[in-house]
């Protein structure tokens, strides 16, 4: 006599690659169940339980849900969308339902395709409704500009977020009819595309068009420029010089001569614009040709996005509280607690921030058995571990001078010595299946070209898909696609013996900040780098959501080989001066951070967890020295 039924999800770690058994699927379910009523005192029973798997693929229970209600027409029980998960209907109605979604090849495509978007986060919204008030008090002139920050974890949305803040500016009557997006990553610019079609049929939206300065991402600006309503992305090197060649041996902050902004996007200047974007705003904003260029387009309004914008907040007279809105790794880590005890509680049945994957990072010391130091004596040397000696390019014939060193760290990564039993070794027996993807930053484009040649002829790496993403004029764009195509062929041929098991991606900058690619799973640090900046938006291209066969991603791993490292830039992502001081809030800042973000250090093959006052004591060691003679040990 059952007519309630709550049609949910759960997950399930996966070994080594392998689907559990019905029954082990049945005891998760059951822990699930308890977590959900067993405080809330409602006699539940667990009636049925399906792998989510559809010809190979997985499904989501919002699939299902939108199955149900528009094919079946079973209804959804209105609970002022506290519990979004329950519907009329008997279990063997809900049965008889879901099993007719995975049989119905077509109704499955159908509903699997639809890319609505349906509903903002918590805190998505509070920075809409900031952001919101902030230019609602501005005046109509173009000759003030107003800019406002969000400062957000990779991963927060920002994109889709920002389409939600016009879409609260046309509720609003705030004129916000023509949108310019710009970006020092052209490549962010299929992401904006992808989102924007989210909105095709949102009532607010419909009548915009999309174009871009590419011309392959949207409508060129000739096509669109004549229009009422329009977004349009041009990056930011195309927009402030006349010839453009992407060369990632240039630095981070290039500073182009000043030979005026380019003739073929003159007309971007002479728009009226609503609103300016500027993604990824951390980067290439700063220089003098940028801010000539930023003061040269006509609007009232500038919206900077960030997930690491430390250059930018150093600009006091820039940003402040009343111009910002903040939401960390940490703050994320905190909501999906704070869900997960509500879950517990029965106050709610569904925890949004439960498929974001934990950051974790993994710390690797290379041993001096790693290395032959009559040959390679720098890279061991009293300063510390140096990958910038280690990698050394012979410049006559492009290999490494080292070359058997090398050869012999490889080895070390997929665990060729079994006698060593390392199995926190991204490519180890253990990791494997999880770390199929990777990207791999490095120090130079000719550490990458050298590297690249050894992968291929390695006995170990050879099996994967070696995407080098270093060097050329590339923008990023091309390199993006390459990869995708490599992953997808994988995917496609996995049954049938495809030539490759997984793709490495070497990269010294581009796809680095900006662009998803969900299956990267893990990242490998393997240069000097000390920013805070580069080092959290590389890691964080691991943090995607992603699942497979119905497996879930629930770590992104990041393997460090520079504990040193490491230590100088916990503080500055941190924004606390440990160095010089261990007083309570510095201790609980930092044991908050390894909380969220918890550091495995593995010297000479013992794993341990660093803990709050290990990392304070060594950070105060590398201050006071200077230079660290050997990382963490144990």
């Amino acid at each position: 006599n059952l007519t309630q039924c709550k049609i949910g999800k759960t997950s399930i770690e996966v070994k080594n690659g392998q689907l559990p058994t019905e029954q082990e699927c049945k005891e998760e379910a059951e822990k699930r169940k308890k977590e959900i009523f067993g405080t809330a005192g409602v006699n539940a029973k667990l009636e049925y339980v399906w792998i989510a798997i559809k010809e190979g693929k997985s499904f989501t229970d919002n699939e299902v849900h939108r199955y149900l209600i528009n094919v079946k027409g079973i209804k959804k029980i209105d609970t002022n969308n506290i519990a979004r998960e329950w519907f009329k209907c008997t279990p063997q109605e809900a049965k008889i339902a879901i099993d007719d979604f995975i049989k119905d090849t077509n109704e499955y495509e159908k509903y699997q395709k639809r890319s609505d978007f349906k509903e903002f986060r918590e805190e998505q919204k509070v920075a809409i409704e900031k952001t919101y008030k902030f230019f609602k008090k501005i005046d109509d002139s173009y000759e003030t500009k107003h800019e406002f920050l969000w400062d957000c974890v990779m991963r927060f949305g920002k994109t889709i977020s920002a389409y939600g803040f016009i879409q609260k500016c046309i509720d609003n009557k705030v004129k916000c009819d023509k949108i310019l997006i710009l970006s020092h990553y052209p490549e962010v610019n299929t992401s904006w595309k992808n989102d924007f079609h989210k909105f095709k049929n949102d009532v607010r939206l419909k009548n915009y068009l999309y174009g871009s300065s590419n011309g392959r991402e949207g409508s060129n600006f000739d096509d669109i420029k004549n229009k009422n309503n329009y977004f349009y992305f041009c990056s930011i090197q195309k927009l402030r010089r006349k010839n453009i060649e992407f060369d990632e041996t240039e630095e981070f902050e290039m500073n182009f001569e000043n030979n005026g902004f380019a003739k073929n996007n003159q007309e971007l200047f002479q728009v009226d614009w609503d609103l300016v974007i500027i993604d990824e705003g951390h980067e290439g904003t700063l220089t003098q040709l940028a801010q000539e260029m930023i003061d040269n387009i006509k609007t009232k309004m500038f919206l900077y996005l960030s997930g690491t914008p430390f250059k930018l907040l150093a600009t006091k007279d820039k940003f402040s509280d009343d111009n910002v809105f903040i939401f960390s790794y940490l703050d994320e880590r905190a909501k999906c607690e704070e869900y997960a005890e509500k879950i517990r509680k029965g106050e709610v049945d569904e925890n949004p921030y439960e498929d974001l994957p934990r950051l974790q990072i993994i710390v690797q010391t290379i041993g001096e058995d790693s290395i032959d130091k009559a040959t390679n004596p720098l890279s061991l040397s009293e300063s510390g571990f140096s990958f910038k000696d280690f990698f050394e390019v012979d410049k006559k014939n492009g290999n490494f001078k080292n070359e058997n060193d090398v050869i012999n760290f490889l080895d070390k990564l997929c665990n060729k010595y079994q006698e060593e039993k390392n199995e926190l070794m991204p490519f180890s027996a253990k990791n494997y299946f999880n770390n199929r993807h990777s990207l791999w930053w490095i120090n130079n484009v000719d550490t990458a070209k050298a590297l690249e040649k050894l992968l291929r002829s390695h006995d170990y790496f050879k099996h994967f898909n070696v995407i080098n993403a270093a060097g050329g004029n590339d923008d990023g764009t091309k390199k993006l696609k390459e990869l995708k195509k490599a992953i997808n062929d994988i995917k496609e041929n996995r049954e049938d013996n495809c030539q490759y098991e997984g793709t490495i991606t070497l990269t010294f900058r581009r796809l680095t900040t900006g662009v998803t690619v969900p299956e990267w799973s893990c990242v490998l640090m393997l240069n000097e780098s000390t920013s805070a900046q580069a080092y959290f938006q590389t890691a964080f291209r691991a943090k995607t959501q992603f699942s497979d066969k119905g497996m879930i991603k629930r770590l992104a791993n990041v393997y460090d080989f520079n504990p040193d490292r490491l230590l100088q830039i916990i503080p500055q992502i941190l924004g606390e001066n440990i160095s010089k001081s261990d007083n309570e809030k510095t201790k609980k800042t930092l044991g908050e951070f390894l909380n969220a973000a918890p550091i495995i250090v593995n010297h000479g093959n013992t794993p341990f967890y660093a803990d709050v006052d290990k990392i304070m004591q060594e950070m105060k060691t590398i201050y006071a020295r200077k230079i660290v003679d050997s990382g963490f040990t144990s």
